[in-house]
């Protein structure tokens, strides 16, 4: 019978602290992460679509966090941030180093996965329509969105990642262009969440969250990834890694309700 009484109030005193601690908790910066190897983070590896934050959250990590060694993070060997291999496609058409598509060895590199809001994103990259053909340049944001894309064939970038995927930033199941930048951006989101499969570290971030809360953004992933904050907060005052340019958060212009 005494069990029988105590059940209740344990089961209040259960319930009131689950409550307590989800109100008092900090909110998790990241989509989602995973740490396997906390005592030897030394490289990292950032993974995002064009125009969407990651020269400045690799600037932001790189001027804040240090590693157990007291090093800065480094470049890791296993990618090309806009260009992840398609693993729809067999290693064998993957004609790059072969790390970049297996990530075998990289227990030391943590895999950030960015992603803007698709607003601002195609805003920017409308503006700047980066390894995009010359017909893409200067559309209006209603033509832009309804074309096919397609890469500037003559850009030494475009013409390096081709000898590695011949289908570069194509539709793999038809080998032709994307409809849209939108249908691009779906095709890459996919590969990218790919990685998180293949890899022992991985962080998955909205670029709004680094950029409008860094020192927590920073806070969270020295916590999860077991690294050093630098002594001062260095905060990013310049743009595209050029130090010449002023950053500016660009103010978003209002989404057509028509276009």
């Amino acid at each position: 019978m005494k069990a029988i009484k105590k059940t209740p109030i344990l089961l209040f005193v259960f319930i009131f602290f689950y409550f307590i601690d989800l109100e008092t908790s900090e909110p998790l910066i990241c989509i989602e992460a995973n740490c396997k190897n906390t005592e030897n983070i030394q490289c990292l590896q950032i993974f995002s679509e064009r125009c969407s934050g990651s020269t400045y959250v690799t600037k932001l990590l790189k001027k804040n966090i240090l590693t157990n060694n007291g090093k800065r993070l480094a470049k890791s060997p296993f990618g090309r941030k806009h260009f992840p291999p398609d693993f729809n496609l067999p290693i064998s058409e993957w004609h790059g180093p072969r790390e970049m598509y297996t990530f075998e060895q990289s227990e030391n590199t943590v895999f950030l996965i960015l992603f803007r809001n698709p607003y601002d994103w195609l805003q920017s990259l409308n503006r700047t329509p980066h390894h995009a053909s010359r017909s893409l340049r200067k559309l209006p944001f209603s033509q832009f969105i309804r074309s096919p894309w397609k890469l500037d064939n003559e850009q030494i970038t475009v013409q390096n990642n081709r000898k590695w995927n011949r289908l570069v930033d194509m539709n793999s199941s038809t080998e032709s262009p994307h409809e849209n930048p939108m249908k691009l951006r779906s095709a890459k989101i996919r590969l990218f969440l790919e990685i998180p499969k293949r890899v022992d570290n991985y962080y998955i971030v909205k670029y709004e969250k680094a950029l409008n809360e860094p020192q927590k953004f920073i806070h969270e992933f020295c916590t999860i990834f077991n690294l050093k904050r630098a002594d001062v907060y260095q905060p990013i005052s310049t743009y595209k890694g050029l130090g010449k340019t002023h950053f500016t958060l660009r103010a978003t212009l209002p989404f057509p309700l028509t276009i």
